[in-house]
């Protein structure tokens, strides 16, 4: 007679401290498996794949069930996002504005292409066109987020009884394929165009001498930046319970954003020293705890259960996007390493989230050499100016009478 197996629950210390020795095993098998240090996979989405494939080995031998909680997750989403914000002074931004405004209209340029691929999908199966956003910019453009959230609207309103669960699996896949395939484009892109020596010749040209971060403990503009970082994380939710009581919906994260943007150039008025070295820091660490979190949290055996009929339009929407990144990103945004570095973080938005674009981003830049535009104007259109976009266009499909 099979009986279910335990149900083992983790959170708060338990779950940083598995947390901690997933990404530990991440490096370690990037450290030794070459294919992995060439194409660029973040170790963060190695060590997570691993231990979601041993937790689904446990659960199938009916050993026990391990599930992760939440609200950790969503603290240290406010805790990354706090820190870009952080980094998004006046000046950097005036200088990224014009790359930044490109990169969005190119975005939306592909959330439309996501969604005529979706559409068709859905009218040649005999759904309404509409329908078939859940396959397009819903799921891939949007994530696990956007998908809960207009998965009720389109069960309601086209009769779709799985519309939450297949938008979750399309996103899951969307997530896993930005993971595994953001780096190897870049790579693929640097390699072709012979943009290396190129990247070193940037990181080596004259200019003020780089900083070496030397420990000489606890300085107050450390703590000035843990101050920052704190108020965004408290205020975050706050405001985004009281916009939501007047209808208007603004996640959590991009308030934090928006707060730190704010405060950074608040301080910069008031001379109020920010130790930049600690707010990469501590943006780093809550970007690889809450990737590896995210990715242990895949359930792969429904994942594997529902993922069959729905392979073969997730293969064209990953398909269009490599496609639409190599063949025009690349070359609006300049052909050279800057934007190959832009194609990962682009590859990692378009088809799972932000977040896995900007660890693709890390990730190249830690094999070739920094690229500053990326990190500032990533975050920004993958998070935040493209959610805007994706909702308008949704709206506008759902009321469209020519795809009802």
């Amino acid at each position: 007679m099979n009986t279910e197996p335990a149900i083992v629950q983790l959170e708060g210390l338990d779950l940083i401290v598995v947390a901690l020795l997933v990404l530990v095993v991440g490096e370690f098998i990037l450290g030794r498996v070459a294919l992995l240090r060439k194409y660029n996979i973040p170790s963060a989405v190695i060590g997570g794949i691993a231990c979601s494939i041993v937790l689904a080995a446990l659960s199938a031998a009916n050993l026990f069930r391990v599930e992760l909680g939440t609200e950790l997750r969503g603290l240290l989403l406010l805790v990354f996002f706090s820190t870009i914000g952080l980094s998004m002074k006046i000046q950097a931004l005036r200088g990224s504005a014009k790359a930044m405004l490109i990169l969005l209209a190119l975005a939306t340029a592909l959330l439309i292409f996501q969604n005529m691929v979706g559409s068709s999908i859905a009218a040649a199966f005999g759904f309404p066109p509409a329908s078939g956003l859940l396959a397009g910019s819903i799921s891939f453009m949007g994530g696990h987020g956007t998908g809960i959230a207009w998965a009720g609207i389109f069960s309601e309103r086209y009769g779709l009884e799985s519309a939450e669960q297949t938008a979750l699996t399309i996103a899951t896949l969307g997530l896993l394929a930005a993971g595994l395939l953001g780096g190897p484009l870049a790579e693929f892109l640097i390699r072709r165009h012979d943009l290396a020596d190129s990247a070193r010749a940037a990181q080596e040209a004259p200019g003020p001498p780089a900083q070496q971060l030397v420990w000489e403990g606890i300085r107050p503009s450390m703590l000035n930046t843990g101050i920052l970082i704190a108020l965004c994380v408290y205020i975050a939710p706050l405001a985004s319970s009281a916009l939501a009581e007047i209808g208007v919906t603004l996640p959590g994260f991009v308030i934090a954003l928006l707060a730190g943007a704010v405060l950074i150039n608040l301080a910069e008025i008031g001379r109020v020293t920010v130790n930049t070295h600690a707010n990469t820091m501590i943006g780093d660490i809550g970007l690889q705890l809450f990737l590896v979190i995210s990715v242990m949290t895949i359930q792969l055996p429904f994942v594997l259960d529902v993922a069959v009929p729905l392979l073969a339009v997730s293969v064209l929407q990953i398909l269009l996007v490599l496609a639409f990144v190599y063949s025009t990103v690349f070359l609006v945004m300049g052909r050279n390493y800057e934007s190959a570095v832009l194609c990962a973080g682009f590859t990692g938005f378009s088809l799972g989230s932000s977040l896995i674009g900007v660890a693709s981003v890390r990730a190249v830049t830690r094999k070739y050499g920094a690229a500053p535009v990326a990190f500032i104007i990533i975050p920004i259109v993958g998070s935040f100016l493209i959610d805007i976009v994706n909702s308008l266009v949704i709206q506008l499909y759902i009321l469209s009478p020519v795809l009802q």
